[in-house]
């Protein structure tokens, strides 16, 4: 709501709308975890080698290895 007020008042034009996704909300939610922590993981495995270093909590923050887990 705020933010569809501070548009209006900067003179745009504000509309709800539904975007069919063809999926419900959870599954879309879903897919876009996976497909991001895949292409996480995979970032991370090529660094890693390149650089001779582990993937493991020496090198990466507490969620940033648990995102790299899921995506493999």
């Amino acid at each position: 709501d705020r933010t569809v007020r501070l548009l209006e008042s900067l003179g745009h034009r504000t509309e709800e709308v539904t975007v069919g996704l063809g999926v419900g909300w959870e599954e879309f939610v879903l897919a876009n975890a996976r497909l991001s922590t895949a292409n996480l993981a995979a970032s991370v495995d090529d660094l890693a080698a390149s650089l001779g270093r582990p993937v493991d909590s020496s090198t990466l923050e507490p969620s940033t290895l648990a995102a790299h887990r899921y995506g493999q």
